[in-house]
């Protein structure tokens, strides 16, 4: 190209989509931490306390990651340059604390009637 077409065309801006938003392996780390606070908070506690934070925590991802497609210009534009697998591996790990809860609960729960029980002197069994 001639310095002359250089000069006469004005500088374009060339800046992609993908630099704006959260990358997907932001969004896995940051899922991954909480769902390692979700498994240690089904282990120690209640499952139903930490099925609240694991849904909450999936909720608010996963309208994070809607936010990007609401808005019809940006979204579309985050689409064509990053395609659907972005947005199905987006909605994977915002799912992510709640596979983790249904895994550590699978693996944590025993029958009953297992392991060490308390005898009494005098009971018949």
């Amino acid at each position: 190209m001639s310095v002359s077409v250089m000069l006469s065309c004005p500088p374009m801006v060339l800046a992609e989509v993908s630099d704006k938003i959260v990358s997907t392996g932001e969004v896995w780390a940051v899922t991954a931490v909480f769902s390692a606070v979700v498994g240690a908070i089904a282990v120690a506690s209640r499952w139903w306390a930490a099925m609240l934070v694991a849904t909450t925590i999936s909720l608010l991802v996963c309208l994070f990651t809607l936010s990007f497609l609401n808005d019809p210009i940006f979204g579309n534009a985050v689409l064509q340059e990053n395609g659907w697998s972005w947005f199905v591996t987006k909605i994977a790990a915002c799912l992510l604390p709640i596979v983790t809860l249904i895994i550590v609960m699978l693996c944590t729960s025993r029958p009953k009637g297992t392991g060490f029980e308390v005898v009494r002197p005098g009971a018949s069994g």
